[in-house]
């Protein structure tokens, strides 16, 4: 049996896809429905799929009103044959604010870079628990090794302990999180004080929503900086291991 599948494509007026829908590939007539969102940016993980835990998980944000295209294809075993020609449509506001807010355009683009900023903290947290987990591994592989007992232990220490900080700045100092005690709030709770104030609003980021996303950017690049160390580090440190005869540890390569 060829593998078959049936794609609708929306696009913008600018020709940037927005979304891919999948169709029925059954017999007979089908009505495939667009839900006016953008794909979902959370990173995808190699676990089996959850349940949706919320609306920001798998919906995705909405696009603003504006004419749009969209097109049939099909593919089989990897070959792409477009059955129509675009057909334009436009979405349009089903009331208008009572306050007069950013222009469409502004809107779309902040919530774009929200959605990039959606990819960039998701990824952070698969990367951060492949992470502790490595570390965990390479706890076991020094004691597996045929090293000197001393050989590894302060480097794995130093490790243990940027992995600490590391994990400090994306989830906070538990010790603070206990109710009561104030601290500085997480890069997740900047993200959903963002998705509260926006993704219902027809009025804009106000100037408070510009500020925390340049405060979450600044915070971003700190992290990804931090994780990109630690990483490499990791990595050093399991190739000395092996090296030593250690056993292999899975994902650090």
């Amino acid at each position: 049996m060829p593998d078959l599948k049936v794609w609708l494509t929306v696009k913008d007026m600018s020709g940037n896809v927005i979304k891919r829908i999948a169709g029925s590939t059954d017999e007979g007539f089908h009505r495939v429905a667009w839900d006016l969102r953008y794909p979902a940016p959370e990173s995808i993980t190699l676990e089996k799929p959850e349940e949706p835990e919320n609306d920001l998980e798998f919906d995705g944000l909405l696009a603003p009103p504006g004419k749009y295209t969209v097109t049939l294809s099909k593919v089989i075993d990897g070959e792409t044959t477009v059955l129509s020609e675009p057909v334009e449509f436009e979405v349009v506001e089903l009331r208008e604010g009572a306050l007069e807010g950013a222009s469409h355009d502004e809107l779309s683009q902040f919530l774009r870079n929200y959605e990039d900023k959606i990819k960039r903290t998701t990824a952070i947290g698969l990367q951060l628990n492949a992470l502790n987990k490595q570390v965990k591994a390479i706890e076991r592989a020094i004691a597996k090794s045929q090293a000197e007992p001393g050989t590894f232990d302060k480097k794995y220490q130093e490790l243990v302990t940027e992995l600490n900080d590391l994990n400090t700045m994306v989830q906070g100092n538990a010790a603070k999180l206990e109710v009561g005690e104030k601290t500085k709030p997480t890069i997740g709770d900047r993200m959903f004080a963002l998705y509260k104030g926006v993704s219902h609003s027809t009025y804009g980021p106000t100037e408070t929503h510009k500020q925390t996303m340049d405060i979450i950017e600044s915070d971003l690049a700190e992290i990804e900086q931090e994780i990109s160390e630690v990483n490499s580090a990791v990595k050093s440190l399991a190739g000395e291991l092996t090296e030593a005869g250690a056993p292999y540890i899975e994902g650090i390569d």
